[in-house]
């Protein structure tokens, strides 16, 4: 017998690179992705002044490069699910026909919810 679930609908903030105030906006989907992960699973850790995602890039660029895995999951470090979230995250992508698996074109985006 197949049992069908209700949808899961997370609460997550969205950040959008494009209004970044630092002038890696064009390159920031890693960065923006993993700031909404981290702002939903640790509420208030990206508080202050300006944007949050650009106040993560700030973090992240003290571990490396945004476009490196390694210094993302630095910066994560102590969110249980950050990693889930990475996992997700590389295996799809958005593009002009919406969101796909990921074909080596470049993108990252969070999934906030699932329905099974």
């Amino acid at each position: 017998m197949l049992m069908r679930l209700s949808p899961i609908h997370l609460e997550v903030p969205y950040f959008s690179q494009r209004d970044s105030a630092t002038d890696q906006g064009l390159r920031m989907c890693f960065s923006s992705t993993c700031a909404m992960a981290a702002a939903y699973l640790k509420q208030g850790c990206l508080d202050g002044n300006g944007q949050p995602d650009d106040r993560y890039l700030d973090r992240v660029q003290r571990h490396g490069d945004s476009t490196d895995a390694a210094a993302q999951i630095k910066t994560l470090r102590g969110l249980p699910a950050a990693v889930l979230a990475i996992y997700c995250t590389s295996f799809y992508w958005t593009g002009p026909s919406g969101v796909g698996p990921r074909k080596g074109g470049e993108g990252w985006t969070g999934l906030i919810g699932a329905s099974c």
